[in-house]
């Protein structure tokens, strides 16, 4: 990725948590002020889980897998993780 494009993603990005709709939930908090919404997650995420994943089509995964990152504290009544549920201890 070229660095252009690479701060057009991060801006993006970051527009996204001034008004959050990142998860399906779309509370609308002010991540960027460390607002937290339904999620329970401020500015910066929580990595609980991460690892390659076989899942996808061969083009996305080719021999090393495509990457998965689970997030703690998201509570999305597992619409995204039906098998585990990671919470905040």
């Amino acid at each position: 990725m070229n660095p252009e494009r690479c701060l057009n993603a991060i801006a993006g990005a970051n527009g996204l948590l001034l008004s959050c709709t990142v998860y399906p939930r779309q509370c609308r908090v002010n991540r960027t002020r460390d607002e937290k919404g339904c999620c329970k997650t401020g500015m910066l995420p929580v990595i609980a889980r991460y690892g390659p994943h076989f899942g996808e089509e061969p083009p996305l995964v080719e021999s090393k897998g495509s990457g998965t990152l689970v997030v703690t504290h998201g509570d999305l009544a597992c619409c995204f993780l039906p098998e585990l549920r990671y919470q905040s201890t």
